[in-house]
This record gives C-alpha cells, structure tokens and sequence, in this order.
C-alpha cells in the first residue's frame, strides 16, 4: 500500500508506534494485569508487526538471511521470555513461521505458476502455529499471510483480517479485546515505502530488554 497524501508513515515510524503500543500492552501484562484500557491499546502493535513483517518479506532481496535472523532470536530469547511471560513462544516465532509461509508461497509459485498451490503448505504452518504454541497462534501467522497476499490491496488486506480477526473473536471468546487491533489498519494506510532513518536492530534490542525489565519492576518494585 502506498500512501500519496500528506499524513504519511515510514517504516521506521511505522515500528516505533507498534513498539510504543507493545509496551504498552506488556505493562497492562506484568504489572497492571486489570487494566483492559491498557490491553486495548496494546491490540494495535502486533497487526503493525504483522504488516511490516510481509513489507520485508515484499522488498527483501535476501528473505533467507531474514528468516535465519527470527529464528535465531526467538530461540536465544525463548528462556528470558518463558521466565517473564508464562509458557508460551515469543512473538519471533510467530513472524518466522509467517515469513516461512510467504517464502514457500513465493518459491511455489514461481515454479507453478498458481497461486492455490503455493498458499497450501501455509495451512501446515498454521496448525503448527497452534500445536506448539506461539503467540497469536494461527491467527498471528495468517495476519502476516494475508498482509502480503494483498499488500498492493487495500480492500483486500480490510477484508482478510476482518475475516480474521472475527474468527479468532469468536473462537476464543471473550477476547472481544482482540478486535480493537483492526484500528491499527488507518495507520497502514499512511504507510509511504520509504524505510526511514533508525537502526534495524534497535528494534530487536528494546524487545528483547523491555520485558525483562517490566518483569524486574513488577517483581520487586510493586
């Protein structure tokens, strides 16, 4: 989605609103776990994630060495995360099991030339999604699906995860919560494919160092 008018996003913004409503979110987890207003705003960073994660699989020259670099991060950040957030994967495992997915499809549909036989190894990725488990399970792996599949279509990228997003709602009812995540789709629209200035890896690095410390203040100074 490319955005011509004058409110425009880089990716770089793009991440940093999506870091600012994770922390969000992981303050309402670790230390005011009542507060649902908390968990709301939090709803909009994994849909900003999820967009941006099928940009680079979109504009990457080299998806490989991408894939490589969330694998290794979500197993070397596995045991802080599991100590911190309960018994359940890190959120790099999502995005490279929905990387993984649009890898497959790519490779696949180069080589036959059809769209239905290149997206049918993802559905594989979705019930591993479910069976290990991830965050956002199979819904966190589809999000990031749909992202590229209609990443030139504005319609079609609303459409899919209202679809979605009204699936998940009401197979894991009452997380009615879930659905204040379709209010990150404005901000994708502001979207301008322009990268930004900023360091890729900070992004990695406040990840892996905000939980943690949410964890250390919730533990000993609440």
């Amino acid at each position: 989605m490319k955005n011509k008018s004058i409110l425009s996003l880089t990716a770089t913004q793009l991440k940093w609103m999506a870091c600012i409503f994770m922390l969000v979110d992981h303050i309402g987890v670790l230390l005011f776990p009542q507060n649902m207003l908390l968990r709301g705003i939090g709803r909009l960073a994994f849909p900003i994630f999820a967009f941006m994660t099928a940009n680079a699989c979109y504009h990457s020259r080299n998806i490989g060495l991408y894939l490589l670099r969330l694998l290794i991060f979500a197993l070397c950040y596995q045991p802080v995360y599991q100590l911190c957030m309960g018994n359940h994967i890190n959120i790099f495992a999502t995005l490279f099991l929905g990387a993984s997915g649009i890898y497959v499809y790519q490779v696949l549909l180069k080589r036959f030339s059809s769209r239905i036989l290149a997206i049918l190894p993802s559905f594989v990725l979705l019930a591993l999604a479910e069976l290990l488990p991830i965050d956002y399970g199979a819904y966190g792996v589809a999000l990031i699906l749909a992202a590229y599949l209609f990443f030139q279509q504005p319609s079609g990228l609303i459409l899919s995860w209202l679809l979605l997003t009204g699936l998940y709602v009401y197979t894991h009812w009452p997380m009615w919560i879930q659905a204040y995540c379709l209010l990150s789709i404005p901000l994708l629209f502001m979207y301008n494919q322009q990268k930004g200035r900023g360091n890729k890896w900070s992004f990695y690095i406040f990840y892996c160092l905000h939980i943690p410390a949410l964890y250390l203040i919730g533990k000993y100074l609440l």
